[in-house]
């Protein structure tokens, strides 16, 4: 539970990144 929590912060980082490059 806590590894999916993990990967889901990860991948919401990843789009918070791509849309300040944006």
């Amino acid at each position: 539970m806590v590894r999916g929590t993990c990967l889901l912060r990860y991948l919401l980082h990843e789009e918070i990144k791509g849309f300040i490059n944006f």
